[in-house]
């Protein structure tokens, strides 16, 4: 079939748009499993000939097409030549979320999120959230930083993945598709020996939408809150992380007195002299003492800055009331409104003891989008098949992969009633037959795939990548992919679940089940789950 690139922009090669001497397009799947960072946005690849225009292509936005794969949009970013042959590099349009962002705190949907954290890299429109996840109910946290990392976290925590169909990107449930390879050229696999550790610790959030809460003390004043000094006309500014991303904050305003058990609906603070009584509000404000504050790290931060008032005779002032020589208590007290979280977390075994490791506790998991308890279990059990059992890879590399959904419905062809509807009506075989003499049957096929090829089911590109595959008795799903005119390679992490043993051995009992795993143990049933 036919590969072609279109360009938009102000490039262009020899035999514009058709005449490409190879290519290739290396995509991979979001993550599964917590602490994995993999996961590429997609690289395309080709070759042309040279020509004067052609170092005009970097920056020019491209639509790679296969007929039997596909197309898939991006930017070129890096354009060489050798001896009249041009190499054009790119990356997929995934690529524009590789940049610095901020999210604002918000209580939304996932579709909503999804469609936001888009729209900060100017992608509008050509965005398909799957209708199973768009009104389901997130908290997003304050970020700033790599969108794309934010993306995967995002994915981890919430079990879906995020792939580019064509010029579509895709919001999806984990494990909506099925890769067959035929025509095997190699395959491989390892299992060997990882980071193991006899028990994981996952992190929970337990986000709030709140407004006018009291952030600062978190819960109320203790005695663990020690009172700020400041001397006669010193500027003091000091940061104070808050359990939560706010959105708005309440300036403070002075106070005779603020009592321990305050909590708003105000931000206050009262002030004491160094005799230890309370300094006049009016006599306060008039030499020039003054508290503000204001966000810092997209609401993680509150920045207050303390001026103390041109009193030298009565400093140093504390934020603070003295109701005796040893009793002195913090009076700041801010009331803002965002997102507040209450972080804990949870404790599992991976079922190793310190005979098989001497790690009791792998790294923390700690994912700020993980919002519950639910969440953090789940992510929990997935944590605990990283680090107790051994680590496992499956690769291959064949002439031709079929891809099909989960339901094992395959590519969408036309209708034989579709097809039949443009023909002219009272066609005889004899007619088409005369008028078709030299079309084969692949020709054939390959026409009517073109009519659907906009499909984003028959996309092989973006649908290779988080497909699954099983190889002998276990399940797989693809990491990374890399496809060119003759072939597809991939790299895939283990991916049984319970629903794919449920499935093969629905007629099995503990008695007949024993003989297929007669002497192994539950690390040898884990390699060979599958097994009949």
């Amino acid at each position: 079939m036919a590969i072609e690139v279109d360009i938009t922009g102000s490039g262009s090669f020899a035999g514009h748009k058709s005449n490409i001497a190879s290519y290739s397009y290396a995509e991979g799947s979001t993550p599964v499993l917590p602490g994995d960072s993999s996961g590429g946005v997609g690289d395309v690849s080709f070759s042309v000939v040279d020509e004067a225009d052609t170092i005009l292509l970097y920056r020019d936005t491209l639509l790679l097409t296969d007929g039997g794969f596909g197309s898939i949009a991006g930017v070129v970013d890096s354009v060489s030549a050798t001896d009249g042959v041009a190499e054009i590099t790119g990356r997929s349009k995934l690529g524009r979320l590789t940049t610095p962002g901020t999210i604002v705190a918000q209580q939304t949907t996932l579709g909503a999120a999804f469609t936001t954290i888009l729209g900060l890299v100017g992608i509008t429109s050509n965005i398909q959230v799957d209708p199973s996840l768009t009104a389901r109910p997130i908290f997003l946290p304050g970020f700033t930083g790599d969108l794309w990392i934010f993306v995967k976290d995002l994915c981890i925590a919430e079990s879906v993945e995020v792939s580019l169909l064509s010029d579509t990107v895709v919001l999806r449930p984990l494990r909506t598709r099925i890769l067959n390879t035929v025509n095997v050229e190699s395959e491989s696999w390892s299992v060997a020996d990882q980071e193991l550790a006899q028990q994981v610790e996952v992190a929970y959030y337990n986000y709030t939408a709140e407004t006018n809460l009291m952030f600062y003390p978190k819960g109320g004043w203790t005695t663990e809150v020690q009172p700020y000094q400041v001397g006669a006309g010193e500027i003091l500014v000091v940061d104070l992380p808050v359990d939560g991303f706010l959105t708005s904050i309440l300036q403070p305003t002075p106070q005779l007195s603020v009592a321990r058990s305050y909590t708003g609906p105000n931000s206050v603070y009262s002030i004491a002299g160094n005799d230890g009584l309370p300094i006049p509000v009016a006599q306060w404000v008039n030499a020039g003492g003054l508290v503000t504050v204001a966000l810092k790290d997209n609401g993680a931060t509150i920045e207050v800055t303390i001026v103390g008032a041109n009193i030298p005779n009565l400093a140093p002032f504390r934020l603070a009331v003295t109701a005796g020589p040893s009793d002195v208590y913090s009076t700041l007290r801010l009331v803002g409104s965002g997102i507040a979280f209450n972080r804990q977390t949870i404790v599992r075994s991976t079922g190793l003891t310190i005979a098989e490791t001497p790690n009791v506790d792998a790294p923390i998991i700690d994912n700020v989008l993980v919002t519950s308890f639910t969440q953090a279990v789940d992510i929990a059990t997935r944590a605990a098949s990283v680090y107790g059992v051994p680590g496992r890879t499956y690769s291959a590399s064949a002439r031709q992969v079929t891809r099909s959904n989960a339901d094992n419905s395959d590519v969408v062809y036309p209708t034989f009633a579709q097809w039949a509807s443009t023909l002219t009506p009272g066609l005889l075989f004899s007619g088409f037959n005369a008028a078709n003499v030299s079309v084969t049957f692949q020709d054939f096929t390959d026409t009517q795939f073109a009519t659907v090829a906009n499909n984003l089911t028959n996309q092989a590109f973006g649908n290779i990548g988080g497909s699954r595959t099983r190889y002998r008795d276990a399940m797989y799903r693809v990491r990374s992919a890399t496809s060119t005119a003759e072939s597809v390679s991939f790299d895939a992490d283990p991916d049984t679940l319970f629903s794919d043993f449920a499935a093969v051995s629905s007629s099995r009992t503990f008695a007949n089940m024993s003989v297929n795993f007669t002497g192994l143990t539950f690390t040898d049933f884990n390699l060979v789950p599958l097994r009949r």
